[in-house]
């Protein structure tokens, strides 16, 4: 078994020790969020139907907050999207950013960090949820909002698990019409990030601006074979756990899911 394979097998049993230990103390946020990171792992393993049973599943759960309600709820929206239930998906898109009220419990909303599903990662998840669903227009809109609520945040927070993401959906959205400087300009940040950010999600992310490019429409533009090109450098030195047949996903969260 190679490294990546072992490494997902681990992630696979120490999550459902996590749900077990959620069930048999009762601790329905973290079954959930278990349950949740399950579907994560299905929906990376190629599986988007057992995603799908297991995001409905963490759903049914009671107790659970706000914060992860938006992110059970963008989660099944990745999973649908995969599965080319538009319908669903955008009904879950919606649920994801609807107002999250005061409802909170103490792992998303007390314990935050991982559990933390803040409305910039939301934006960004459901970017890449209607960028599989060729939706140009709903890409643009939430990427364009996840970098604005990023760019609002003070200046001691840390983008690069988000921003990047946002960037190359935003990209793959602006080919889609046609906008070839724009996609430029916004991939340009994207393109010089060190060889340790250039995990999965984001590489897939990339993959997905470079397969944009080798449409008819932009055959003769210098710059779409400039900017193809740049891609080509940037994934040949991408990070070594993005190899592999998960290399062409877009992550569901920050860092490389």
């Amino acid at each position: 078994m190679c490294l990546r394979s072992r490494r997902h097998a681990l992630a696979f049993e120490l999550t459902r020790a996590a749900a077990l230990y959620g069930q048999v103390a009762e601790h329905q946020p973290l079954w959930a969020y278990a349950h949740g990171y399950l579907a994560v792992l299905y929906y990376w393993s190629g599986n988007p139907a057992q995603a799908v049973r297991k995001i409905e599943e963490a759903r049914s759960f009671s107790g659970i907050g706000a914060t992860g309600r938006a992110r059970l709820a963008a989660i099944a929206a990745r999973a649908y999207a995969h599965r080319g239930q538009a319908d669903e998906a955008h009904r879950a898109i919606l649920e994801s950013v609807a107002e999250r009220g005061r409802a909170e419990d103490d792992l998303h909303d007390g314990v935050g960090g991982e559990f933390d599903f803040d409305l910039e990662r939301v934006e960004m998840s459901n970017s890449a949820s209607l960028l599989l669903l060729r939706d140009g227009r709903g890409v643009e809109v939430s990427a364009r909002r996840s970098l604005e609520l990023i760019a609002a945040r003070s200046a001691n927070s840390n983008p690069l698990v988000i921003a990047p993401q946002a960037r190359a959906d935003l990209a793959s959205a602006l080919l889609m019409r046609n906008d070839l400087d724009g996609a430029a300009d916004a991939l340009a940040p994207v393109l010089t990030l060190p060889r340790e950010w250039r995990g999965a999600g984001l590489t897939g992310g990339v993959n997905a601006v470079r397969i944009e490019l080798a449409l008819p429409a932009f055959r003769n533009a210098q710059l779409a074979r400039d900017l193809a090109d740049q891609i080509d450098d940037f994934t040949l030195v991408a990070a070594p756990q993005v190899l592999g047949p998960g290399a062409t996903r877009i992550a569901l969260g920050g860092g490389s899911d």
